[in-house]
C-alpha cells in the first residue's frame, strides 16, 4: 500500500512495484503504508531462502521465494520469485509452468532447472557470476524438494 497526502493510498500487487533497477512505481510524494502477505493455506508449501557471503546485513547474492500449493504430492499452482537474478526481484513463469500438475520430486526440480534457462539471464558482479547465480537458484528450488521430503538440509557458513 503506498499513500500520498495529496492523493491518497492506493494498493498494487509487488510484482507491478519494480520496475528497473533502483526504480519502482513509488511516486516521489509517496511512501510506502503497509502490505498483505496472506497467511499460507492447507495445501499450501511456502518457503523463501537467502544465499550471500553473511547472513545477516548483507545483500543477498541470490534469494528465492517459494509458494507452492500442493494436493498431496501434486504442484497445482506454483509462484516463484528470485531477486540477484535480475535487474529487479522477478517471477521464474516458465520454471512455474514446468512444474504446475507435477510430483514435487527430484525429477520435477531438473524439470525446473532447465525451465529457469527460459526465465533469467543472469548478472555477473563481486558478488557472484552469471553461472553461479543460475546454479544457486536452480538449487534452491532442489532444497524445497529436499525439506518436503522430510530431509535434513545442512547449510553451510562460507
Amino acid at each position: 500500500t503506498l499513500h500520498s497526502i495529496a492523493r491518497g493510498s492506493r494498493t498494487l500487487p509487488l510484482e507491478d512495484f519494480f520496475l528497473d533497477y533502483r526504480k519502482t512505481e513509488l511516486a516521489d510524494d509517496e511512501i510506502i503504508t503497509g502490505f498483505s502477505l496472506p497467511r499460507p493455506t492447507d495445501g499450501q508449501f511456502f518457503r523463501t531462502y537467502k544465499v550471500s557471503k553473511r547472513y545477516d546485513q548483507d545483500i543477498s547474492t541470490v534469494c528465492g521465494a517459494f509458494n507452492l500449493t500442493l494436493d498431496g504430492d501434486i504442484i497445482v499452482r506454483a509462484c516463484v520469485a528470485y531477486g540477484g537474478m535480475a535487474a529487479t526481484p522477478q517471477r521464474a513463469v516458465h520454471a512455474e509452468a514446468a512444474v504446475t500438475g507435477k510430483p514435487l520430486n527430484a525429477a520435477t526440480s531438473d524439470a525446473f532447472a532447465s525451465a529457469m534457462e527460459n526465465d533469467f539471464s543472469p548478472l555477473t558482479d563481486w558478488r557472484g557470476t552469471d553461472a553461479y547465480r543460475m546454479r544457486v537458484a536452480q538449487g534452491l528450488f532442489a532444497r524445497l524438494v529436499a525439506e518436503h521430503a522430510g530431509e535434513t538440509v545442512e547449510v553451510m557458513a562460507l
